[in-house]
């Protein structure tokens, strides 16, 4: 992958459908990519268990929360320095923005 600053700067600059095409080109079926998914997935299971379980919400008692924890670990344990976070923040960013443009 290019270097994701750069491509990042880029892609934020552009309209969607153009977006659209950059992303799917260049970032799209990426081991960054496949990691941005598996975060907001787990953020979407947090979310779920939070609004199902109401006021009294435990995470320590969340099947949901539980499991997302497992998807946490699993990205954390591929990233081996701040190149990663960095690498990993910007691409669930850029995947943020590509899943509401597929949706739309």
């Amino acid at each position: 992958m290019a270097d994701i600053r750069v491509l990042s700067a880029e892609a934020n600059k552009l309209p969607d459908a153009e977006f659209t095409a950059l992303y799917e080109a260049k970032i799209h079926n990426t081991a960054s990519d496949e990691l941005a998914d598996i975060l907001i997935t787990a953020a979407t299971w947090l979310h779920t268990a939070e609004t199902g379980g109401g006021e009294d919400f435990d995470p320590d008692r969340s099947i949901d929360a539980m499991l997302l924890s497992g998807a946490v670990q699993f990205v954390c344990n591929r990233i081996t320095g701040n190149a990663d976070v960095e690498r990993v923040q910007l691409v669930t960013n850029l995947k943020l923005r590509f899943n509401e443009l597929r949706e739309g």
